[in-house]
């Protein structure tokens, strides 16, 4: 279902019964939650959705605890479940917006966390500004979107444009 990880689920719900120090390492450092860890743990799921390898995402000593035990049927649905989260739209017009949804640990939960990602995208206009000044092909530019629902702190969107030099961010 949308919004749901439920191989996720029972990796977290196994950890009770494994605490396995490198298990207990990705759910601190690797599965993102609303903390100071939040941008590296970003990057991390990021990088193994777009590889599709979701032992890259857990790390070496994770993947291969989980394989030891009785949870290597868990990795392939994992693997799953991650393909399903990346998805490429293209649009003649504004061009191709590559969207995650990425599962966010709040409060013992699992939240969708959207991320909507555009490289080379021309930047936002400021007021007063014509279109051409926000568009420099030569620049690699690119423009992300990102919702989710907190569950102290409600719905939230950030637009981003990040640039050589420039970084301009839209809460």
């Amino acid at each position: 279902a949308h919004g749901e990880w439920p191989a996720l689920q029972a990796l977290l719900s196994g950890l009770h019964d494994n605490p396995a120090p490198a298990l207990q390492r990705f759910l601190q450092l690797r599965l993102p939650q609303p903390n100071a860890a939040l941008p590296g743990a970003l990057l991390f799921v990021l990088s193994a959705m777009q590889s599709g390898d979701t032992r890259q995402w857990l790390g070496r000593s994770a993947s291969a605890a989980l394989e030891q035990g009785e949870k290597a049927m868990l990795l392939e649905a994992l693997q799953s479940e991650f393909r399903r989260g990346s998805t490429v739209t293209a649009d003649a017009v504004i061009g191709e917006w590559r969207s995650y949804q990425v599962p966010l640990h709040d409060q013992g939960q699992l939240q969708p966390l959207f991320i909507y990602v555009h490289h080379n995208a021309p930047r936002p206009q400021r007021d007063g500004e014509t279109a051409a000044a926000g568009a420099d092909p030569a620049k690699k530019q690119t423009r992300f979107i990102i919702d989710v629902t907190f569950t102290r702190l409600g719905k939230m969107q950030l637009d981003g444009f990040v640039q050589a030099q420039q970084f301009d961010l839209i809460v």
